[in-house]
């Protein structure tokens, strides 16, 4: 990575090599030391104190310090001290916090420093920015409260809106008493709920583009509400219907009415039909009038939309080849096409639960259904179960339960050897 030259001013988000690399140091003790913490790194370590009081003999400068706390990980504790010894400047000092050390005085020490050198707002936002990625967390409080004392600018006061929870009352206070921009008053919205409507009121001063208004949907419920109904006052497309019934949840109905008037999809009418009660026969009609509606369209309808239970009804007894799904809707829907899908489902299937229903369901076709269902090798539990719940079949059951008793028991041992598989249903 290259190096920038290091120079009076705190850049906050420099990179760690651009930031911390010296450049006017001189050549000889640089290369002495890199070849001794050289061997450190190889397992010398006995040699360390060694090294650095012959280092320190030669009276390193400041810059040649922050190289050395830089690069060398075990001397950077003894090169921290002794640089808070050297009349540090701010800068200096903010480099300090870039870094871990054994010994957590020095940043202490480093910070009660700083404080007392009338730091600015720059070396604040230097301190949070390294503090708060590394494990010195404290300091980016510390560094936070410092600021937040020196009337920072609103876009200092949005970065620590987001961080510091207990004080965004506060914070937000602040930035709407500072002539806030539209973007300031978007990260109050965003962040602090019960300061939403003073936000929104000067928010409106700015007369918000449709784009701005849009990308506000994505934030929380209470912004993207106000942001949908400022929104639902124009014409939208399409496309700005759907995602306002997505993320405004308070707006949904209103949306959904607009969209059904435009040119809607069929996925659009299948979610107004499952989530808008209020829309539900509309949304219905005009997924009938659809030719790609599918059995579960069909089956959503006759369970929801009571209007249209007959004709759908109607539609599917019609087909030649109607699903199991749809003719099982209409048994439990339609009672008045009931028994016609019965004899349909009857004749086609060989479901086990199908013939079941039918059975507890359509009493003039009970028996019919048996005899299809004693062909489809009920188990004895199976027989138990309509023994118990089916009255009219009760004795058909009973007396058929002994022989498939037997059966079980004489296939017991080849599906333990595991000859025989699974019954599939």
């Amino acid at each position: 990575m290259a190096k920038a030259e290091q120079t009076d001013q705190i850049v906050p988000n420099a990179e760690s090599d651009a930031v911390h690399a010296p450049v006017e140091i001189d050549a000889a003790p640089v290369k002495d030391v890199r070849e001794k913490v050289g061997d450190v790194f190889e397992g010398k370590a006995e040699a360390l104190e060694r090294i650095w009081q012959e280092f320190e003999a030669q009276h390193p400068t400041k810059n040649l310090l922050q190289y050395v706390i830089w690069r060398s990980e075990p001397l950077r504790d003894k090169a921290a001290e002794l640089l808070l010894l050297q009349n540090p400047t701010n800068e200096d000092l903010c480099h300090l916090f870039f870094y871990k050390y054994k010994n957590h005085s020095i940043l202490r020490n480093a910070w009660n420093k700083l404080l007392s050198q009338n730091p600015t707002e720059d070396h604040m936002r230097y301190v949070m920015n390294c503090g708060f990625v590394e494990r010195w967390s404290s300091y980016y409080f510390e560094a936070a409260d410092k600021l937040l004392s020196m009337r920072p600018a609103n876009k200092d006061l949005c970065n620590l809106m987001v961080y510091l929870n207990k004080r965004r009352e506060e914070i937000a206070g602040k930035i709407l008493n500072q002539n806030p921009s539209i973007k300031d008053l978007q990260e109050v919205m965003q962040w602090v709920p019960s300061f939403v409507e003073k936000a929104w009121q000067k928010f409106l001063t700015y007369n918000p583009t449709m784009e701005i208004l849009e990308s506000m949907l994505h934030q929380n419920e209470h912004v993207a509400g106000k942001a949908a109904a400022k929104l639902l006052q124009q014409t939208l497309s399409d496309r700005q219907l759907r995602l306002i019934m997505e993320k405004a949840p308070s707006c949904t109905e209103s949306a959904a009415a607009l969209l059904l008037n435009q040119k809607p999809t069929i996925e659009d009418l299948r979610a107004i039909l499952e989530t808008i009660p209020s829309l539900r026969e509309k949304a219905a009609g005009l997924l009938l009038n659809e030719q790609c509606i599918s059995e579960k369209d069909f089956c959503t309808i006759m369970k929801k939309v009571p209007l249209y239970k007959e004709k759908v009804a109607e539609r599917i007894l019609s087909q030649e080849h109607a699903f199991g799904g749809e003719l099982q809707a209409i048994i439990a829907e339609v009672p008045s096409h009931r028994e016609k899908a019965a004899v349909i489902l009857i004749a086609r299937s060989n479901n086990k639960y199908e013939l079941v229903g039918i059975m507890r369901t359509v009493e003039s076709l009970c028996y019919k259904a048996w005899e299809k269902y004693i062909t489809c090798h009920p188990t004895s539990d199976e027989i138990r179960q309509i023994i118990k719940e089916i009255k009219p079949l009760r004795s058909e059951a009973e007396a058929i339960l002994p022989a498939i008793e037997k059966e079980e028991r004489m296939l017991e041992p080849l599906f333990q050897a595991k000859l025989l598989s699974p019954p599939e249903f």
